[in-house]
């Protein structure tokens, strides 16, 4: 009779299974397909990942912020900072004008505390005024 191993004998066997066999082949197979859907992912999105790598570099505007450095004196410092101007990616949408709540210790300038009573409206502390704008939707 032929030499037939069993369930048990063949675990405990010294031959390697099919992925201990394979392994190389396995990896190689993983690694080629990766490859392949992140090149097809690349070629697919190209003019995106262009226009990102064109404003990658873009020059920054400040933008300006007043802070009030305490609530019973008139100084206040002025924080500058840098924001990407970038291509819109999405579509323009109309945002209506409306007033906003402000972070503490921030409060409106005069200029808006005044078109917002042009509007109808009467600020509250630390609300301020935000005029009609467009926003891109990514």
């Amino acid at each position: 009779m032929e030499n037939v191993l069993t369930g048990n004998e063949r675990n405990n066997s010294k031959e390697p299974g099919f992925f201990q066999k394979y392994k190389k082949e396995i990896i190689f197979a993983g690694v080629t397909v990766a490859a392949v859907v992140g090149g097809v992912l690349i070629a697919k999105n190209w003019d995106s990942i262009m226009g990102l790598a064109k404003n990658w570099n873009a020059p920054k505007k400040p933008v300006v912020l007043e802070k009030v450095v305490s609530s019973t004196s008139m100084k206040s410092e002025i924080i500058a900072l840098p924001i990407n101007i970038a291509q819109p990616i999405g579509e323009a949408i109309d945002v209506c004008k409306h007033t906003r709540n402000l972070p503490t210790g921030f409060k409106a300038s005069a200029e808006k505390i005044e078109t917002a009573v042009r509007n109808g409206f009467v600020l509250k502390e630390q609300q301020t005024w935000v005029d009609a704008y467009q926003k891109v939707c990514a």
